[in-house]
Order: C-alpha cells, then sequence, then structure tokens
C-alpha cells in the first residue's frame, strides 16, 4: 500500500493491506491502526504458509474544522496469534483543506411598521479547516404580483450592515447587525386580493 495517501475531511479513502507469509506456518494475525480514522480499526485474517492475504482498510477522517491541513501519522501494527513477532508499518495520511460556512438570522421573522426599522442579527461561522476571508452582500427577493408592495421587492439602500467583509479562521464566528428601514409609504406584504 502506499507510503502516504491524501484525503479531505468528510470523505473516504481505501487502503490495501496485504499480509504475506515467508515460510512460516499457516497462522491467523491481527492488524491494529492507533487511529478511529482507520475502520475497521482492527481485524484478524487467516494467512496460508507461502501466500498472502489482501484486506480493504476505509480512511474516513470526520468532517470538522478541527481537522487542519497538515501529515497525521498513522501506525498499522501486526500481530501473530501464539507469538511474540510484532511488525509496524507507518502510514503518512495528508489532510487536504477544504472549505464551508454557516449563515443564520435571528429572528427569523419580524413584523416592521412602515417608517420604523427592523434589526437582524446575521451571524457567520467558518466551518472549514482554513481561514477564510467572506464579502457579505444581500439580494432581496422580487415578490413580483403576490403582495401590494411598491416597489415590489426591499431596496438595496433599506439595508445597512454593520460590516461587509469577515475574516475568520477554522471553526471561527462572528455576528453583524443588519438594520432595514421602512419607508412610511411601503404597503408591504399586505396580499392582493382578486375579485
Amino acid at each position: 500500500y502506499p507510503e502516504e495517501i491524501s484525503v479531505k475531511p468528510g470523505e473516504t479513502q481505501e487502503l490495501e493491506v496485504s499480509v504475506i507469509s515467508t515460510g512460516s506456518p499457516t497462522g491467523f494475525y491481527t492488524i491494529i491502526a492507533n487511529s478511529s480514522w482507520i475502520q475497521p480499526q482492527t481485524i484478524k485474517l487467516k494467512v496460508e504458509k507461502f501466500k498472502s492475504t489482501s484486506i480493504t482498510l476505509t480512511i474516513y477522517p470526520e468532517k470538522h474544522h478541527s481537522i487542519l491541513p497538515g501529515l497525521y501519522p498513522i501506525e498499522l501494527l501486526l500481530y501473530k496469534e501464539g507469538t511474540d513477532i510484532q511488525k509496524v508499518k507507518l502510514i503518512q495520511v495528508q489532510i487536504l483543506p477544504f472549505y464551508e460556512v454557516s449563515v443564520s438570522i435571528d429572528p427569523i421573522d419580524i413584523e416592521v411598521n412602515p417608517g420604523d426599522i427592523g434589526t437582524f442579527l446575521v451571524t457567520i461561522q467558518n466551518l472549514g479547516n482554513m481561514p477564510d476571508k467572506y464579502d457579505i452582500k444581500l439580494e432581496a427577493i422580487d415578490f413580483g404580483t403576490l403582495y401590494k408592495a411598491i416597489p415590489t421587492k426591499i431596496q438595496d439602500n433599506w439595508i445597512t450592515l454593520s460590516n461587509t467583509s469577515l475574516s475568520l479562521n477554522p471553526g471561527e464566528f462572528t455576528s453583524i447587525k443588519m438594520n432595514m428601514t421602512i419607508p412610511r409609504n411601503w404597503q408591504g406584504m399586505e396580499a392582493v386580493s382578486y375579485t
């Protein structure tokens, strides 16, 4: 199997391991990995004299911002039943970078009277394992003819953000304030009735 294998957190890679008998009688062997990223972590197999047996192990590092890019050594220990024979094989798992972000808004629903200001808290969290930068821009949905509102969508100049550019380390989060000023003459989301 390869001395080094690359994988992205949350994804899997297969690792084929062969145990070869070089002349000792048929025996039973146990392979133990010293990392929970390897599944199964413990496996037993039978190897006939002068033959080999292969197994496939799965490498699966959890998708989490704390698993940073880099090389991680993992040991595979081989024991032969009934003897003191022990062999250790070292492989290097190269963790690759990944990018992911979470955005939440509080409150989800709000009632704001014309002429008043609605305030929201927007929380952004870097779920990836690399530092990342975010430029924040809001785009309102056009209601079309569903409501009486004219204009038919919330205008960009009604909204102010306390920050529009963020840099976050893996796992880091921050919140910004979003204010929405509703004009006094806006009819808002009053449903159109047809007769």
